[in-house]
């Protein structure tokens, strides 16, 4: 049973939690705006096959999944503030980057998994552990802008605009790179520079049980 956890395209793809999203930066990073929200298509089912079928057919009613994608994180960033860019009077001192994340995942609504709640529970965990990799990589990488930014005093706001639109670029290509690495998830351990599972023989029965 394979899975296609999630596609990165100009806006993005995550399940992750907002502590994790905000617990991420050191005290020492610089801090960007993060506006975060999580959305759920519904899946039900009284064993795992049924659970899986429902999460299927969620792909199918779901526009914004394609038929293809269980998870969906989208991303996008702004400068701010608006006026001041929009008047090419923004400064080093003054530019902020505002991050905003959506993300979209299964949600199971029966209460008594009869059967099957050790591969809910693997599958859910996989795909939030790989999801939560893909918004790690857009905050790091638009702090590390931020920093870029405010270490630059003689910038231009025009080249600050220009630095923004490359290097947001610079992180979608990354978290392309991380799909390639993972096959979406598929191979998670991979970025953790494994070359196999690192898990204990129960998982590895799960994974094996459930996932084929």
């Amino acid at each position: 049973m394979n899975s296609v956890l999630r596609k990165v395209t100009s806006l993005g793809a995550a399940a992750i939690a907002l502590s994790a999203v905000l617990g991420f930066a050191s005290p020492h990073d610089e801090q960007v705006q993060v506006a975060f929200k999580m959305d759920y298509y519904d899946v039900a089912g009284e064993t795992w096959p049924e659970v899986w079928s429902s999460i299927q057919a969620g792909l199918k009613r779901e526009k914004d999944l394609q038929g293809r994608y269980e998870g969906l994180t989208s991303y996008s960033i702004k400068l701010e503030p608006e006026a001041l860019v929009a008047n090419n009077t923004c400064s080093s001192k003054t530019a902020a980057i505002a991050v905003n994340l959506v993300v979209k995942v299964p949600r199971l609504t029966t209460r008594n998994l009869k059967q099957g709640q050790e591969c809910w529970a693997f599958y859910d965990r996989s795909l939030s552990d790989h999801e939560e990799w893909h918004v790690q990589i857009a905050i790091h990488d638009m702090q590390a802008l931020q920093a870029k930014i405010r270490s630059s005093p003689n910038i231009s706001c025009e080249e600050i605009v220009g630095m923004v639109k490359q290097d947001f670029q610079k992180m979608v290509d990354e978290q392309n790179d991380y799909d390639a690495i993972t096959n979406h998830g598929l191979q998670q351990w991979r970025a953790y520079g494994l070359d196999k599972p690192k898990e204990s023989d129960y998982d590895a029965e799960v994974r094996n049980r459930c996932f084929g």
